[in-house]
This record gives C-alpha cells, structure tokens and sequence, in this order.
C-alpha cells in the first residue's frame, strides 16, 4: 500500500510539473510570436562588429526575460534596427529592408528563433539579469535588458544561408562603379590651410585646394586607409590614390595630361588617367568632448563625368577613448557604408541601363571649307553634314539628341552614352570604359569616310568638342 502510495505521489509530480513546463512553454511561445519589444544604443552603441543595445520586452512571465531578451535583440537587428541616442550612438539601419521576410522564410525563421536555436549564437547577456522589471498591469511586465549582438556573425550566417542579399555586393554578372577618395575642399582649405592661386583665365586669379599635398598629408593617407578597408570589404576597392600620384610625379603620365598644366588641377589630372566612374570626397573633424573624443564626417559621392551629387553619408560617431582618425572613422562610418554604396550603385546601375550623361560639342574650324549644312553623298542621295552626325549619334548613343544646331556648332547637352565598349582590336571580348572624348574619336573615325578630318579636346571626363576641318594628323 505503502508502494502504491509513492508511485502515485511520484506520477502526480511529474503531472504537474510537465503541465508546468508546458504552460511556461506556451508562455514563451507566444511571447516570441508576438514581438513585443524597443531596443535603442546602450551607451555609445558597441563596435562595428558587436552592437550593445538596450532591450526592453514586454513580456507575461517576468521569468521569460533572459531568453526572449535574446530573441528579441537578434530579431529588432534582422528586421527594425536599433535607434541611437543622445550621447553619440547613431540609429542603425536593420540587417533587411524586406518588410515581408520574415513571412517570406517563416520555415527558416522559425527554426532559427526556436529556444537554443542558431540566434543564440551571436548574442550574450553581459549582467546575465534584469536591468529593470516593471509590472506594468495585473498580467505584463516591462523588462530591460542589456545585449551585446555579434552582428557582422549574424550578418555573415544570414547571407550564407541565402536569406538576405549581401549588402553591397552583388552577383558576379553586375558592374561596380571605379571609385577614388580624396579630401573635401573644406578639409583640405578650411581645416589645414592646403590651397594655391590659380589663374582664372580672365586676368585675375582664384584659390582652390591644393590637392596635391592635401592628399599626402599623413592624417588623410591614414583616414584614407580606413575607409579604403571598408570599401574592400564590400568588394569595391578604391583607386590606390598614393600610387597614382608617385606615377605623376615621377612624370610618366605627363603626356596625357591637358598642354596648359596650369589649368588642370593635380585631382583632375588623376581623374582623366584613371577615369573614376564616382568619387568620393571626405570630411571629417575630431572633438574633443573629454575623457573622449567624437568624429564628425561626411562622405559625398558624386558622378565624375556631371558633378552630380549621388550619395550622401554624414553624422557623429560613437564616443571614444581613443583619438586616432582610423579607428574613429571604422567605428563611425561602418555603420552608414552599406546605405552609402548601395544609393551609388543603383545610381550606377540606372546608368548602365540608360547610358552616362556627358556633353558633347561639334564646332568648325577656320580652315573647314563648309558648315554644318554642307551636304554629303550616301548611297546616292545627299545629306547635310549636320544630319549625318545627327544619325551617327542616335545610331550609337543611349539616348536621342536633343542638339541646339546652327550652322556652326552643334551644342548635345545631357546626351547618355554606352558606358563601355568592346575594341575589334580587343581579341578578348573585354569591354573598356566609354566617356566624351572616346565616344566623339568613333565619330572622328566614322567622318573620314567623308574625308573630312578632325581632332577631339576633351575638357574632363563627361566634356568633349570635335573640331571639324583640322589638318590630318
């Protein structure tokens, strides 16, 4: 009797504590499906590569704290970001901006998100406790939480597994942007004093930067270096800019440059040699705000052939204990690149669609013995020079012209060209770059047909003049 007694003890036990176990089960179950939570910077935010947030939960059992905490963090990064704070934590953007992924992957999300699933990977709990609780009514509580997320971990796992697309990297099959960095004028000119007179070509003369040691002075070669990394690390390496200007000025890129050297800025002869298809200026400035210090930047990115202005990235950093520019830079630029670059490349993959936009000029020279309305014979019928040229265009640009014509000049404003090309001389196929002056050499080409001789000037990458009736070279 005594027996039966204990084994029925014993059975009501393990009753009540797997229905306990299976209410508390429940309990976390529906707290995770329902993702009732806040996270914002704890502090100055964490590193580039672990975020430390601030989670806060809203939870039905005050014992479900630590482990929904958890969930909760990896969750907010993956799809709502982290809001920043007052004291230097920018906000950070969440690892997808699909609204609808999670629904999309509910199978995978499921899984990862399941108790000692793969989120729990990347994130720990540095008290290990509350930081506060708060019964907020009869059957919630409020709990805050501190935790640290692996994020570039988290990141790496979720594009491994296909689930989200690598931020600023795209298939193999895409064209990626040529990119350079240089200094802005306002850090080269206001911040270190690096400017020159120039002559304006109207008597006068004009300060600009001085590019040439802004950009070997030790400060911007090390700033320079930092964000070169994390460019590299997106797969979009910059022109190596110090190994351009030792070309320079060993003089063997002197011959390619404009005849006036005066006129051509040490940034514009790197430009039309290594023919960037965006570039990058860089600000930045260092507060001191003791016992840290804070970097301020800006980065611009801006199309070299227009100057237009097609990506901006600018804010404070996290405090630091540490005052050297790189790793002020890695800790506050890091977080705003994938934004950044992603904005250019779609800018650059519009223009692969559309063509690039330059300017093109058609003028006569004295020598030429015509205009524009002088006719030429094809294929029996005659045409006016102005018409052929009109149809050469339209044959091999992206877009129609739109010529403002006299009989003179003929003026192509915003005219989109192909952005390469692939050269019969070319065995390989490999395509190279297309900008003003080598589109306008094929129409030089095309024009000898009609034995009429020219010569093209080029006033930088997205400006070129074919000069009509110039003696043969």
């Amino acid at each position: 009797m005594k027996k039966v007694f204990l084994f029925s003890l014993l059975f009501s036990f393990v009753n009540v504590t797997i229905g306990q176990t299976g209410r508390d089960q429940k309990k976390a179950n529906i707290a995770t499906e329902e993702w009732r939570y806040e996270l914002s910077c704890k502090g100055t935010g964490g590193s580039d590569n672990s975020y430390l947030i601030d989670v806060v939960s809203y939870l039905r059992d005050d014992r479900l704290a630590i482990n929904q905490s958890k969930k909760n963090a990896v969750h907010g990064i993956i799809f709502k970001g982290v809001f920043g704070n007052s004291v230097g934590c920018q906000t950070k953007p969440a690892l997808t901006k699909n609204a609808n992924l999670f629904e999309e992957k509910r199978e995978y999300f499921d899984a990862f998100f399941a108790d000692g699933g793969t989120f729990s990977k990347f994130v720990i709990l540095p008290t290990g406790r509350p930081d506060k609780v708060d019964q907020v009514t009869k059957t919630e509580y409020r709990v805050n939480m501190t935790a640290q997320v692996n994020v570039i971990g988290l990141r790496e796992q979720l594009e491994t597994d296909g689930i989200i697309e690598k931020f600023a990297q795209l298939d193999k099959s895409v064209s990626k942007p040529r990119i350079i960095i240089y200094p802005s004028d306002a850090w080269a000119m206001n911040d270190k004093g690096y400017s020159k007179k120039t002559d304006d070509q109207n008597g006068g003369f004009k300060v600009t930067p001085d590019y040439e040691k802004a950009m070997l002075d030790d400060e911007f070669m090390v700033a320079n270096g930092s964000l070169s990394m994390l460019f590299l690390k997106r797969e979009y390496p910059p022109v190596d800019m110090k190994a351009e200007i030792d070309k320079i000025n060993e003089g063997k890129l002197i011959s390619k440059f404009s005849d006036d050297q005066t006129q051509t800025s040490f940034l514009d002869q790197i430009i039309n040699v290594v023919k960037p298809d965006i570039k990058i200026s860089v600000y930045w400035k260092v507060n001191s705000k003791p016992p840290n210090f804070q970097l301020y930047y800006q980065l611009t990115a801006v199309d070299s052939y227009t100057g237009e202005v097609v990506s901006t990235a600018k804010g404070y950093g996290p405090e630091s204990r540490s005052a050297l520019v790189g790793e002020l830079i890695e800790q506050s630029v890091n977080d705003k690149m994938d934004d950044f670059i992603n904005t250019f490349q779609v800018y650059f993959n519009k223009m692969g669609e559309e063509g690039r936009k330059v300017q093109l000029e058609i003028s006569m020279s004295e020598g030429f013995a015509g205009n524009l309305e002088k006719e030429y014979t094809i294929e029996g019928e005659s045409y006016p020079l102005k018409e052929i040229i009109s149809a050469w265009i339209t044959e091999n640009a992206k877009s129609e012209p739109n010529a403002v014509v006299t009989k003179t000049k003929m003026t192509l404003k915003d005219i989109r060209i192909p952005l390469t090309k692939v050269s019969k001389l070319v065995k390989s196929g490999k395509p190279s770059a297309v900008n003003a002056q080598t589109f306008l050499d094929d129409l030089k080409k095309y024009l000898k047909k009609f034995e009429i001789n020219s010569t093209v000037e080029s006033r930088g990458l997205g400006l070129a003049t074919l000069i009509i009736g110039t003696n043969p070279e």
